[in-house]
């Protein structure tokens, strides 16, 4: 049985005011008394003292982690950090976020439920909103990436990232072709997603149908 229902993970580096609207907004969600955030403080190390002072603002709430990162890293590190520790609260879901993600459909744990209801889903990418201007930033799929030719591409270079991993040196057409698989990938999820979007103050707004 789960613990949370959600669990959120929200990289902090130095954006107080970013972060700050993005919790506030996770608060108000319909049942976040069986959901959780995981902050992970990637400003720590650099003596910055907002990421404390988010821990000293949502202290109150027993369902708020604070993981200060105490070693030098970035982007990847850090999420991973935070995800590591959100599978350990034993979640039904684990949302990865950017620290200026504002939510705004309260009903978000009704919507992901029937998604995996509906469509047995494992992984949702969402669709990502400017709330300024109500823009799509993520462009469409022209063609679904099936689940198969995913794995193929993705077979393709698991040698190339474990000789990457083991400090050996990787032809320059491989980290060109990367981006590549990426693309594709992300084009895979699109296919499957359903619209669900994730916004900010300045850049997205969270939608779960395809407006």
């Amino acid at each position: 049985m789960e613990q949370y229902g959600i669990v959120f993970v929200i990289l902090h580096y130095k954006t107080y005011n970013e972060t700050l609207q993005c919790i506030n907004s996770l608060i108000k969600l319909d049942g976040f008394k069986n959901m959780a955030i995981v902050m992970v403080d990637n400003s720590y190390i650099m003596h910055d003292e907002s990421g404390r002072k988010l821990q000293k603002e949502f202290s109150k709430y027993n369902n708020f982690y604070y993981i200060p990162n105490e070693k030098n890293t970035f982007f990847s590190y850090g999420n991973n950090l935070g995800y590591s520790y959100a599978r350990q609260l034993n979640p039904e879901f684990v949302v990865v976020t950017n620290s200026d993600t504002v939510f705004r459909q309260h009903d978000l744990k009704t919507r992901l439920d029937k998604l995996k209801s509906d469509r047995q889903l494992d992984l949702i990418g969402p669709d990502i909103v400017r709330s300024d201007v109500w823009e799509h930033q993520n462009p469409y799929a022209l063609e679904g990436l099936s689940i198969e030719r995913a794995n193929e591409d993705i077979r393709c270079y698991e040698g190339q990232i474990e000789e990457l991993m083991a400090g050996k040196r990787v032809e320059s057409i491989i980290t060109k072709k990367i981006p590549l698989i990426l693309r594709k990938f992300k084009r895979y999820l699109d296919s499957i997603r359903g619209g669900i979007t994730f916004g900010s103050h300045v850049r997205t707004a969270f939608c779960l149908e395809r407006v």
